[in-house]
């Protein structure tokens, strides 16, 4: 597999580079002006200034590691112990983003303790996971925490999408193998807001967490 075939081999069917027109998602009045959105949150104008937060980015952090180190200690896979690899993943979050100082109050939070649960490590990972949307978005899909849903009236579904759809051009240019992935893909009662149909929808599931519920 070359840099070629994904990009435009007509024989390929996969994950796309990215959505062509992510814009129509967010019920963009002229697709043509995807910036003038005025249904999408920007970023708080304090990221335009030389002083402001720094906006880190990175492919895996340690804070990260962490929280997948408890989320293993919690179902035996790992050693150590959930609640110390929560609070070191808490740690190195507030270290990362330059607030050290403010961990200790923040730990000691009766909604930020540790209570053992899946739930609060994933909310706190999607904390520190800002600026990592694609991570948080995994995570997202693969337990349902933390428990995010549709805003009514400003996004398609009620519920946030679960895959990207196959694009026009491995519809046209693949169609054989186009219908046949997406065929294997389970509708529910959100697929219908996909605009290719029930099957090839962002809301249709894939094998992976077909019959887990998650993460709705």
């Amino acid at each position: 597999m070359t840099l070629n075939d994904i990009n435009q081999g007509p024989n390929y069917v996969g994950l796309p580079i990215a959505l062509t027109g992510p814009q129509a998602y967010n019920l963009s009045p002229d697709l043509n002006q995807a910036s003038r959105n005025p249904h999408v949150s920007w970023l708080n104008d304090i990221y335009q200034s030389a002083k402001g937060p720094l906006l880190k980015t990175r492919l895996l952090s340690a804070a990260e590691v962490q929280f997948i180190l408890a989320e293993a200690a919690q179902k035996g896979w790992a050693t150590g112990g959930a609640e110390a690899a929560y609070n070191a993943g808490v740690k190195a979050s507030f270290d990362a983003w330059g607030i050290s100082g403010s961990y200790a109050a923040y730990i000691a939070q009766p909604s930020v303790k540790y209570d053992g649960t899946q739930k609060q490590i994933l909310a706190q990972k999607w904390i520190a996971n800002w600026s990592n949307a694609t991570e948080s978005w995994f995570d997202f899909r693969r337990t349902g925490y933390p428990e995010l849903k549709g805003v009514p009236g400003k996004t398609l579904a009620p519920v946030l999408p679960v895959r990207f759809y196959y694009p026009l051009d491995e519809q046209k240019l693949n169609t054989a193998n186009e219908e046949a992935a997406a065929g294997k893909l389970e509708t529910t009662t959100n697929s219908a807001f996909g605009a290719n149909g029930p099957k090839n929808s962002p809301w249709s599931k894939m094998w992976l967490i077909q019959g887990t519920g998650k993460p709705w």
